[in-house]
């Protein structure tokens, strides 16, 4: 059955409030429908509104300007209420009925409707109000002809301050259950005013052009930030234009400027530097070039896609990328499982949040000198996730200038960017003008952060980045090559270059094969025509051969870790020095098998190392989480495998890994298979002289060897040449 309702309105500035009537479906009992699937509810009303002078008056040079209602004028009401129904909407758009005089009140009529969730519902006010039964009640005015962002105008900019007033100001307001009428004004944040910019371009602007334009402010021109985007305009024939705009400005003394963007063409007109108020600007200015134009870096390896001044990475390819050269305003927005950025001497300026690191560690290498600016926000952003800084030579440097509340890296390590192989040294200063300077100079040390504890007293050492090598520089083996920790864990030479040859080593090649003790022989010298050590000790094997003895204790032997090591800043003096394992020292490091197991990284074989403490990065994603050789009984290198950017995660995590180099055996790469790894210690045999204890592994199998009869490679002499792999004591 049907019921009449009278909706009862008050005048605003005691404006009469006309009768309306409403019809409402009752529910039928009987009725077996859903609520959604009745009748619409017809709530049909008339409600007076007005304008709030004080609020939407706009002071001009010229006198006042107060918005007015026009025909076509809508009032898009929407309510909350709470019914027998449950929580319920109320919203409809209604029509102008009448206008009043002056032209700052009038008369909406039209119908409302209910909703309960999606559904439209029917309900029976009965004679009751129902904007009177609302927990809230707003009211946007809609000026015929414009267009709504949600509950917002969408521009910010007309082509006059009349035009802009009626079609651009967000005039709204909320229900009075007191005088049953909505009070009306312009829309602003607390403590922000609304001026109202009436502007003259008289040149500047490129002709006929589409330009965005953008509210700048900030302290001052150097610091001026994007504050909004007001709407697009475009110039005449002699790059001019007038228009009408606003924005939302805090009231304290600020500097503001419009920025015109066409592309990467951008110009900028300054208003000045003082407080605005609610009040119309008349400001003639001629656009000049912007400071801030924007210049993409130069960009090699993985491109992004160029979105406005952003690139953006995403998808579930890793991004392995190279930014060089001069940058303004752009960033780059990495959504990835893996980021790799290398900042190749990089000048970069009125960045805003150049990095952003969704979901994923970034792992940034330095060339020289690099530096970033921004403006408002944080320089690299990683969220909850780490970055990590290196470089690419022996050091590097990146600095960062940001405002002061704001972060140069904001990661979940904070600070603590230094990556293995390297230190990074962090300095702050404030520059007095609302910004901060960090630097962050890298240094390329070398050395892997896991602690390996090697005895039961305790003593614990780092290992180096990579097994030792040498270069040759000269075929005459004068000694001038260059010795080095190699690139990577997994990176060995095998039998190639002067490891397939090693009495007669090639000028600009390298071997990882060595003779155990090098005696006297710092710098690789006089290989291929070798005297007898003091005793007199010649290969059996391969007489030509020489092979580094000294005696049976260390007396004479030149440690392998005091060569001079090019790629690394670590010196070598005292207890803080390179050196060799002892036998004892690899037994230890061994004993406990939960902490080993053979695995495959970026395509070589080899032995993986746990350090003391260890939390493993692929247990919840990437590869599988690592198999110890505990786990599995004839464990093989297929049960631990690794990309290279996988194996990046274990070893920030402090994982050691051994390759299977193999062995220079008799004169010849052994006749064991490369899949084998050797590496020396620096404890003698003392059966005899000619013989050092090594490690030697296979898949699970993982022992120290004496070169004994019984040991299981008899014909391993102290000639041999075998891995080294170089570590240093932990304080």
């Amino acid at each position: 059955m049907k019921t009449m309702m009278k909706l009862f309105g008050a005048a605003i500035f005691a404006a009469a409030v006309a009768l309306a009537t409403a019809s409402c479906q009752k529910e039928n009992q009987n009725d077996n429908t859903t609520p959604s699937e009745q009748a619409v509810s017809g709530i049909h009303v008339s409600v007076n509104a007005g304008i709030v002078e004080t609020k939407s008056a706009v002071v001009t040079e010229s006198g006042v300007r107060t918005l007015t209602f026009t025909s076509g004028d809508k009032l898009n009401v929407r309510a909350s209420l709470t019914l027998d129904l449950g929580e319920c909407t109320l919203s409809g758009k209604l029509n102008v009925k009448s206008i009043g005089n002056p032209a700052t009140s009038a008369t909406f009529e039209g119908d409302l409707t209910l909703y309960k969730g999606s559904d439209v519902v029917s309900y029976d006010f009965g004679t009751d109000n129902p904007l009177d039964l609302c927990t809230s009640a707003t009211a946007l005015l809609v000026h015929e002809g414009t267009t709504l962002l949600g509950e917002d105008y969408f521009e910010k900019i007309a082509s006059s301050v009349d035009n802009l007033m009626t079609n651009c100001l967000n005039v709204s307001g909320s229900y009075d259950k007191t005088t049953q009428s909505f009070s009306l004004s312009v829309a602003s944040s607390a403590g922000k005013n609304l001026p109202i910019f009436n502007f003259t371009i008289d040149g500047g602007l490129t002709a006929n052009k589409l330009y965005e334009v953008y509210l700048l402010t900030g302290t001052d021109a150097e610091h001026a930030i994007e504050e909004s985007l007001l709407g697009g305009i475009s110039a005449n024939a002699m790059g001019q234009v007038s228009f009408a705009c606003y924005s939302e400005v805090p009231s304290a003394g600020q500097y503001y400027a419009l920025r015109f963007k066409d592309g990467n063409n951008w110009k900028r007109a300054e208003l000045g530097a003082k407080a605005l108020q609610s009040k119309v600007y008349n400001i003639t200015r001629t656009a000049s070039d912007d400071p801030a134009s924007p210049v993409m870096p130069t960009i090699t390896g993985a491109q992004g896609t160029v979105n406005d001044l952003s690139i953006e990475y995403s998808g579930s390819t890793d991004v392995d990328v190279t930014i060089s050269g001069t940058s303004k305003s752009y960033y780059f927005n990495f959504n990835v499982p893996a980021v790799t950025a290398r900042l190749d001497n990089l000048s970069a300026s009125y960045h805003v949040e150049p990095f952003i690191v969704s979901y994923s560690d970034m792992f940034i290498e330095l060339t020289g000198s690099n530096s970033i600016i921004t403006r408002g926000e944080n320089c690299i952003d990683a969220f909850e996730n780490n970055i990590w800084l290196s470089c690419t030579g022996e050091s590097a440097t990146l600095t960062l200038t940001y405002d002061e509340g704001k972060e140069g890296i904001n990661a979940k390590n904070e600070a603590a960017v230094t990556a293995p192989r390297y230190s990074v040294d962090v300095t702050t200063v404030n520059n007095g003008d609302g910004t901060k300077t960090s630097t962050y100079t890298v240094t390329r040390t070398g050395l892997l952060n896991g602690l390996f504890t090697i005895n039961a007293g305790g003593d614990k050492v780092r290992f180096s980045q990579g097994n030792l090598r040498y270069l040759s520089v000269d075929n005459g083996h004068n000694g001038t090559g260059t010795w080095s920790l190699a690139p990577n864990q997994y990176t060995v030479i095998g039998n190639y270059e002067n490891n397939a040859i090693p009495t007669a080593p090639t000028t600009g090649n390298s071997m990882d094969l060595f003779c155990w003790g090098a005696t006297g022989i710092p710098n690789m010298e006089d290989l291929t025509n070798p005297t007898p050590n003091p005793d007199g000790i010649v290969d059996d094997e391969t007489p030509g051969l020489y092979y580094y003895t000294g005696n049976n204790t260390l007396s004479g032997i030149y440690e392998w870790g005091n060569v001079s090591i090019s790629n690394t800043s670590l010196t070598n003096n005292g207890s803080e020095k390179w050196r060799t394992l002892t036998k004892e020292e690899w037994e230890y490091l061994f004993s406990n098998n939960t902490k080993y197991g053979p695995a495959t990284v970026a395509g070589c074989v080899g032995v993986v190392l746990l350090p003391d403490s260890f939390s493993d990065p692929n247990k919840n994603g990437g590869s599988a989480a690592f198999v110890s050789v505990s786990q599995k009984t004839d464990a093989t290198y297929n049960d631990n495998v690794y990309s290279a950017e996988n194996w990046k995660a274990m070893e920030y995590a402090g994982a050691v890994f051994l390759p299977a180099g193999g062995i220079f055996y008799g004169g010849s790469f052994g006749y064991w298979s490369s899949d084998m790894g050797f590496y020396w210690t620096s404890t003698p045999n003392t059966n005899g002289n000619t013989k050092a204890y090594y490690l030697a592994f296979y898949h699970n199998v993982c022992e120290i060897r004496s070169g004994d009869t019984n040991s299981g490679d008899s014909g391993v002499y102290r000639s041999s040449r075998l891995s080294v792999r170089l570590v240093r004591t932990a304080n």
